[in-house]
């Protein structure tokens, strides 16, 4: 009696399976890279935001008052930030520069976000 063998595949080799593997887990490194930059940009912004409402608050603050001096306070933030506001006022004759700066540091760098505006006195 006599075997035959067939030549018909019916399923993949480990070099095949091995392989598309790598491509998969390529792709899903790909992803989850992506996605972490996604979050920290995300962050990132959310700290500009604060940041842009905590200077702009103080100029606010700054050009309604009467009693200009310059500055500094710091306030605690989301996700552990310390926010350092700092105003300087330059006078000169009947105008006031104001300058509000706040700072702070993320991912291991430093941002800030700068307003300025001349507040002038007219008697």
């Amino acid at each position: 009696m006599k075997v035959k063998f067939s030549k018909k595949n019916d399923g993949f080799t480990l070099i095949e399976v091995l392989i598309a593997l790598l491509i998969l887990l390529i792709g899903i490194l790909a992803f989850f890279k992506f996605y972490i930059a996604i979050i920290r940009a995300n962050s990132l912004n959310s700290s500009i935001i604060t940041a842009t409402y905590l200077a702009e608050s103080k100029m606010n603050d700054l050009y309604t008052s009467q009693n200009l001096s310059s500055g500094q306070y710091s306030i605690s933030g989301t996700n552990n930030i310390v926010y350092k506001i700092v105003w300087k006022i330059n006078k000169n004759q009947n105008k006031n520069n104001i300058i509000v700066t706040c700072k702070w540091k993320q991912f291991g760098q430093e941002h800030f976000v700068k307003f300025s505006t001349v507040k002038t006195s007219i008697y």
